[in-house]
Parts: C-alpha cells; structure tokens; sequence
C-alpha cells in the first residue's frame, strides 16, 4: 500500500475516533429512547389500571376521575409537553480539510447572534409559547366537551330514574276466560300490554346506557358498577352570557385566541428573520488576512416575503376569532330559545301523561259496574301509554337541553375542567 495513502486514512481515522469523542463529552444530557409496546389490548386496558371507587359518584368526582384518566386528555397533555418552549441555537459546526493526507485548516463554529440572544432566537422562542398555549388551549377546549357530555349524561339519569313506567289497569287474562269480551277487545288490550312492557324495557336501558355513558367518560370498561349521585333538576346553572366571560370560558374562542396569539408571534419571527445571520468560527490554520475564514454572513432573501406572508394569516387568524365570538354569543341565544321550547313542550306532555291517567281511572271506575266498557279502558289506556312516552322523550330533551344552554352560556368553567394542569 502508497505510505501516503496509508498516512491519510490513518489520520481520518484518528480524526473520526476523536469527534465522536468530542460529542460524547459534549452531549451528557442527550434522552435516549424508552421503548414502549403498544397493541390493541394493552391500549384497551391501560385507562382501567387504576379502578374506579366504589359506592356512590357524585358529578363533581366523576369531572376529577374523566381530567385524569380519559386517554383522549392524556393525549393533549402529552401535546403539550412535546412542544419545545426553548430552542436552541443552532449546533457548534466542526470541519477539518485534509490536503495529501495531512490536515491543513481544522474549525468550529456557531451562530455568535444566536448564541447572545439576538437575532429571531428570541421571537422564535416566543413563537413557541405561543404553540404551547395553544395546545393548552385544545386541552380545555376538549376537556370542556368531555366534561359537557358527562354532565348531559348526569342529568339524562337523573330524569330517568325519576320516572315510572307504565302499567295496564286490568287483567286480560280474567275478562278473556270469563268471556266478558270479545276477541278484537282481547287483541287490542294485548297489543296495548305489549306496549306498556315496550315502554318499561326501553326506560330501563335507556337508564342504563346514561350510566354507560359516564362510566366510559371515566375511561372505565363497560359493566363498571357506578351510582351516579343524582343532579339537582335546577343544574347546571344558567347564566347571561358575557362577551368576556365566554372568551375566558369556552375552550373553542380560547383556541381561537391562542392561533392568533400563535400567528402574532409568527408574525414576529418572521420580521426578526429578516435580519442577517453572522457566523464565527475558530480553528488552527486560519489565515488572519482571509477574513471569509473567520466570518460569514447568511442573508435570509425569502424572508420579506415571508414576513408579508404572516401579517396576512395573522389578520386571518384575528377574523376567525371575531367570528368565533359573535358565533358564540348566536349560540347561547339560540340554546337558550331551545330549552325555553323543550320546557313548553315537556309542560305539555305533563299535562297530557295526567290528563289520560285521569281517564283511565274514570273508564275503570266504569268497568267494575260495566263489563261491555273494556273498549274504552283499551283505547284510553293505548292513549295513555302514548302519552308516558312522549313525556319520556320530553324529559330527556329538556334535560339536554338545559346542559346545552348552560354549557353555550359559559359552563363548565376553566377550574371545573383543569385548565392549570
């Protein structure tokens, strides 16, 4: 082998051992990766590794348990802390040139400006706080929706268990083995029977799948035994809604806010990037009449360009949250006018369930004097079971609707939601 050629690649050698030496020694807190395993099954059950307590759920515990255990608000937290909030200056750049197999100019250098704060460092770090609060931001606005179905959940149970099913006043089975009723009477009570048993079965599980839908709020399995505490029929509280206030409430204008924030700090870079960059190096074999070796100067041409640019999406951005908040004060008056129908309506249906209970029990009054008079006990009764139904869905709308009109006025507030986590 050429002696030279052998004399090069053992000082290129010699040179690589020593850099990854050097980045060893300069890099002692690098992260290093943590293995993690993931498959469906170990996704399914990783919210439930903590049970949930037993015995009785009041609203206010259920909130803590959903902010902590939900995979979807662990997800958004973890979003926040991948946001970088200091970025760096850009790395130390080492270089050696080898002539003939000997080194003849070895440098390292940085961005001076950087490293002193100035230039867009400062507005890029800026920048970055402004993502992070905007991943905050999408953190409460999710928590606040989640939160909002619990509580539609709550309520929806409560008028649930507060109502009863409904029952047929006679026995079929001893007018038709009495022959007191002919067989198109029969059929129809029986069908009105059916009916009644319908409606019983579909009160129950619709109780049951309002208690399914908090325990997978809590990020539970379904089939985990809870008793929700019963809501008061007053909450949640209805406020007037408050332009401020909403701001300040409702996560989606905390978004809003926040991408203007994120688009003004943009802004902001992108005219400090407009700056030149100047970079140093220092190193053996540098000839001091060549300043080019010890100095360079980077020009950003594309970022006028690009500082034009961002004005214009940061005015988008200020647009979008007018929008946001005139949408949201359109949106409390249009709920507010729901729950104001879904009551009227639930008035009505009221007084239609104990109108057509008071005729039941007038045409049974009748029965016991009048065989012949089951027609009118059938056909009273096919009202009646009507009636409990229509009442049931009213029930159910009113109480959705009143969440949905507290939650559009500002409700659940930032501290109910965990904004500070």
């Amino acid at each position: 082998m050429d002696p030279g050629l052998f004399r090069g690649v053992f000082v290129f050698l010699r040179f690589v051992s020593l850099s990854a030496l050097s980045v060893l020694l300069l890099c002692p807190g690098c992260v290093r990766y943590q293995p993690q395993h993931a498959h469906i099954e170990s996704a399914a059950v990783a919210a439930t590794r903590t049970s949930v307590p037993a015995g009785p759920l009041p609203f206010e515990d259920a909130v803590r348990l959903l902010v902590d255990r939900h995979p979807v608000l662990r997800a958004t937290r973890a979003d926040i802390a991948a946001v970088n909030t200091c970025p760096g200056p850009r790395p130390l750049v080492g270089s050696t040139m080898v002539l003939d197999g000997n080194p003849t100019e070895t440098m390292i250098g940085t961005d001076v400006l950087a490293l002193l704060g100035i230039g867009p460092r400062k507005a890029e770090k800026a920048l970055a706080r402004a993502v992070r609060s905007e991943a905050v931001s999408r953190h409460h606005e999710r928590a606040r929706d989640l939160v909002a179905e619990l509580a539609e959940a709550y309520a929806v149970h409560r008028v649930l268990m507060g109502l009863q099913p409904p029952t047929f006043p006679v026995d079929i089975d001893a007018f038709e083995s009495a022959g007191l009723a002919s067989k198109a009477d029969i059929a129809a009570a029986r069908a009105v029977v059916a009916e009644v048993a319908a409606e019983s079965r579909i009160l129950e599980v619709q109780r049951q799948d309002a208690q399914r839908a908090i325990v997978r709020l809590i990020a539970a399995v379904p089939g985990t035994a809870i008793t929700p505490v019963p809501v008061d029929g007053t909450w949640p509280a209805l406020e007037e809604p408050e332009r401020r206030r909403l701001v300040l409430a409702r996560g989606d204008l905390q978004r809003l806010l926040a991408a203007w924030h994120v688009a003004d700090k943009n802004y902001r870079f992108q005219i400090a990037r407009q700056y030149p960059n100047l970079f140093v190096g220092l190193g053996s074999n540098v000839n001091l009449q060549v300043p080019m070796q010890l100095f360079a100067v980077s020009l950003p041409l594309d970022a006028p360009a690009e500082a034009r640019a961002a004005e214009h999406a940061r005015s988008a951005a200020f647009h979008r949250l007018d929008a946001g908040v005139l949408d949201a004060l359109h949106d409390a008056e249009a709920a507010r006018l729901d729950l104001e129908a879904a009551n009227a309506l639930l008035a009505g249906r009221v007084e239609r369930r104990d109108g057509a209970l008071a005729l039941i029990e007038s045409e049974r009054a009748h029965l016991e004097t009048d065989p012949s008079g089951l027609t009118r006990v059938v056909f009273v009764s096919g009202r009646y079971v009507d009636a409990v139904r229509q009442h049931r869905e009213a029930a159910v709308a009113a109480a959705r609707a009143r969440v949905e009109a507290a939650r559009a006025a500002g409700w659940p507030t930032p501290q109910m939601v965990g904004e500070s986590r």
